[in-house]
């Protein structure tokens, strides 16, 4: 078995990371319709980070001659949300998602991109805890 050069692999993780930040959109949106006050400020706001990640990956992924995955035409909730907290919940299990899917970015990058996806997958990581999702040593993989 040959490994993919590793333009490939980049590439591969950053449309992963992609596909996840879309959902993560969609996410924030349908947790947020369950929020008021603070916590529904609180998703927008996440929201809004997650589109301009998900704008930054498609600009990283056309500098390296990649057509960026669109978003899905739909999303299934992977449980039901029909409260806060299960909306919080949500966005627990796509931050840890996301989390993983950035340390990928970083496995796959030279060493100067590194720092970057790292701090994603941080960023991305503690937000999760922080809607109550385990904290992992891991985030996104799972035991």
């Amino acid at each position: 078995m040959t490994d993919a050069p590793p333009q490939t692999s980049l590439v591969a993780a950053l449309q992963a990371a992609l596909a996840g930040e879309h959902a993560a959109v969609w996410a924030c949106g349908r947790a947020a319709g369950e929020f008021t006050g603070g916590r529904q400020d609180r998703a927008l706001r996440q929201l809004e980070e997650h589109r301009d990640a998900r704008d930054g990956l498609r600009v990283s992924l056309v500098a390296l001659g990649a057509d960026p995955v669109g978003a899905a035409p739909s999303y299934v909730e992977p449980f039901a949300v029909t409260d806060a907290k299960q909306a919080a919940r949500l966005l627990g299990h796509v931050g840890m998602a996301l989390s993983g899917s950035y340390a990928d970015i970083a496995a796959a990058s030279a060493r100067a991109g590194r720092r970057e996806a790292v701090g994603a997958a941080r960023r991305n990581a503690v937000q999760a805890v922080a809607w109550g999702a385990p904290a992992q040593a891991l985030p996104g993989r799972s035991a």
